[in-house]
């Protein structure tokens, strides 16, 4: 899923709520809900692509490209709610989330270009514990804002590499070609290792509609480096990052 993509529909979700705030009549309820509890399911897509600076930390790396890769997230959540504009949203998600990138390396006293090719496919629960703001912007619809810290816990998963090595020598070249797949978490690994554990914090912007339907983008940012270094002089840095879209239903 293209970055250009996800910003034309966050500018549409923008314009159709600005659009429709003229019509509320009370924007902010701060009186007390006919409920404290509710509970809710959430179905959605997601976009992820880690951030990483390998190109920085290993040995005549010269170019690393990532890719944005898409999965989904189901889970359930409860509204502890406060007032009518405020609830405490805690929930349990899962994620089955995808990112892909391309290392190019050369080295010139070597005699060598190495392409590897990935290909990322792995699991989650995440708890986020959001702040959920709730404004009316008729008297069906109300516009949600919603923050606050997640925690993940990897599952599992694993990482399909292709890799492609080229030997220039004495005249004639040599062509090496490999695949191979590791597990996404795990202790050991030929290119990269990833910690289980990730937390971070969620924003996301969203309607409801009829107390009971909602549409909301949210943004994932990870703030814990995820990667362990192949060795004790590197020290690569990979972090999270989500854009999910997702439907849900309040009961």
């Amino acid at each position: 899923m293209k970055l250009s993509t996800i910003r034309i529909a966050c500018a549409s979700l923008v314009a159709l709520i600005g659009i429709s705030i003229a019509a509320a009549q009370e924007f902010f309820d701060t009186s007390y809900p006919a409920r404290a509890i509710t509970f809710g399911v959430r179905l959605g897509i997601n976009s992820s692509n880690p951030t990483n600076n390998f190109g920085k930390v290993y040995p005549n790396m010269n170019k690393c490209f990532t890719e944005w890769g898409a999965g989904f997230n189901t889970g359930v959540v409860v509204n502890l709610n406060i007032r009518n504009y405020l609830a405490i949203q805690p929930g349990l998600l899962f994620q089955n989330k995808s990112s892909d990138y391309t290392l190019i390396r050369a080295n010139a006293s070597e005699g060598t270009l190495s392409n590897l090719y990935t290909h990322s496919r792995y699991y989650y629960f995440q708890m986020p514990v959001l702040a959920s703001f709730r404004f009316n912007i008729t008297d069906k619809s109300k516009l949600l804002a919603e923050v606050g810290p997640y925690f993940s816990f990897g599952l599992g998963g694993d990482t399909r590499f292709e890799s492609i090595e080229t030997l220039v020598g004495e005249g004639a070249s040599q062509l090496k070609y490999l695949r191979f797949k590791e597990d996404y978490f795990m202790e050991s690994g030929r290119v990269v290792r990833h910690k289980s554990f990730d937390w971070g914090f969620k924003f996301g912007l969203g309607v409801q509609a009829f107390e009971h339907y909602s549409f909301a983008i949210h943004y994932n940012a990870g703030c814990r480096n995820i990667a362990n270094p192949l060795s004790a002089g590197a020290k690569p840095s990979v972090k999270n990052r989500e854009w999910s879209f997702t439907v849900g239903y309040d009961f």
